[in-house]
């Protein structure tokens, strides 16, 4: 196994440094260990470790990128840096000094995980399929345990010099049912820097109430219905506002919202924060891929648009102070916009009193394809995999053959119900169900 000093991050920037105005490199370890279980039996169980460089170089006032996950390539890796930069972007930003770079707290590095047994991982997942196997055996259980450790370094030529240490857990449980008039298929997870333990049993325990629920099947009318989202669909509902409030769309003058800083632009109950500290986040760092210290943003603030997520780049070419989201997708990307931990910020009813509170209309669990629409101009469109019928408060059962499409803008303006006290994290975001009126749902016989 290499480690960081194989690669000495250190050389790379002394020799690019002697061809170049400004540099920085990153590095980046991993070790993962997953257990898979698939089709109702153990699938593989393996460890997965990875480690590399990426080199950033500014030459001649353009950017050069390259990467490497060879040790000893260090020349080489300077060379294609050198090389990309005769046709890179030009350089807006510089990096960031060390007095720029005083980093958040770092205590993501969570030793429950690091020294989790292999044997309870298997034991997690086989605990789930078991359990699916006793509520029906025509089912097929799938689930992934796993557990990551990851380590960062970051320098530049202004000086910094930056490393954490982040673990990760994460827990995943799937149930494919198929039947004469049925195809059901359910999943949930979580992923957590900590270990995430007693929310385990409770994932379980939702999948298997989706099986039993899922059974009944009941018809749907196409009309114009209100609809409560579960946090895994309300992440679909707010890919139009991640796209709006993308620092690199703003900086091009492509999101419609580059200029409506202060503008109230949804409901009064929406804030939106992206939060790279929370201790439990998936996502949490004490510094973003470019070196700077991490901090909760202000997206939306009592639907007021408060700011947007910004790497260096896109700061630079709006003329604001960058806010710690420039974030590598991987290795081979170079930082850009993202988000961390994104967090809706919750309501005062929990979500059965907002089922309860509609007539007739529609629970939505998951979505598929959402995010095919024009996500710019707010659209939300995907096929219902997994959704209820809601009769008189009641959860009555599952429907099929359903699509809904919503304006993102308007469900989180005009037609916002009502937020749950109740948080769920789908990925990376922590959010509330969401119940808004007016949502188009279209079926088969419509």
């Amino acid at each position: 196994m290499t480690r960081q000093e194989d690669f000495r991050p250190e050389n790379v920037l002394e020799t690019a440094l002697t061809r170049c105005g400004a540099a920085e490199v990153y590095y980046h370890q991993s070790t993962s260990t997953p257990v898979e279980f698939d089709a109702n039996r153990l699938k593989q169980v393996r460890t997965a470790y990875s480690a590399g460089l990426a080199l950033r170089v500014v030459a001649d006032g353009k950017i050069g990128f390259a990467t490497t996950t060879k040790p000893g390539d260090e020349a080489g890796l300077v060379e294609r840096a050198l090389a990309a930069a005769r046709y890179g972007q030009e350089a807006t930003f510089a990096f960031p000094c060390p007095e720029a770079t005083a980093a958040g707290p770092d205590d993501f590095h969570h030793r429950q995980v690091a020294e989790f047994p292999l044997e309870r991982m298997i034991d997690i997942g086989r605990d789930f399929v078991n359990a699916v196997i006793a509520a029906e055996p025509a089912a097929l259980a799938a689930a992934r345990v796993q557990k990551e450790l990851k380590q960062v370094r970051l320098l530049n030529s202004a000086g910094a010099d930056l490393a954490y240490r982040r673990t990760g857990f994460s827990a995943f449980f799937a149930i494919e049912l198929v039947e004469q008039e049925n195809m059901l298929s359910v999943y949930e997870g979580r992923w957590s820097s900590g270990y995430p333990g007693d929310e385990i049993p409770a994932l379980q325990e939702t999948a298997l109430e989706h099986l039993r629920q899922g059974r009944t099947n009941v018809p749907m009318a196409p009309g114009s219905y209100p609809v409560v989202l579960t946090p895994h669909a309300v992440r679909d509902l707010l890919g139009p506002l991640r796209a709006c409030l993308d620092g690199s769309l703003a900086e091009r003058g492509i999101s419609p919202w580059t200029n409506r800083l202060g503008d109230p632009l949804l409901s009064p109950t929406v804030t939106l924060e992206d939060n790279p500290l929370l201790p439990d986040g998936p996502m949490s760092a004490p510094f973003d891929d470019e070196g700077l210290p991490c901090r909760p943003a202000s997206l939306i603030r009592d639907g007021v648009l408060a700011g947007f997520y910004l790497d260096l780049k896109s700061a630079a070419g709006l003329g604001r102070r960058p806010t710690g989201n420039g974030l590598r997708s991987g290795l081979e990307s170079p930082p850009a916009p993202a988000l961390s931990n994104l967090v809706l910020s919750p309501g005062e009813m929990s979500w059965r009193e907002l089922v309860k509170d509609i007539d007739r209309g529609l629970l939505v669990v998951h979505l598929m394809g959402a995010w095919a629409g024009n996500l710019l101009a707010g659209e939300v469109s995907g096929n219902v995999l997994l959704g209820y019928r809601i009769d008189k408060g009641e959860i009555v059962g599952r429907v099929k053959d359903c699509m809904l499409s919503v304006n993102a803008f308007e469900a989180l303006g005009s037609r916002l119900r009502g937020l749950s006290r109740e948080t769920g994290w789908s990925v990376n975001f922590r959010l509330p169900y969401v119940a808004v009126d007016e949502v188009s749902i279209s079926t088969k016989t419509g």
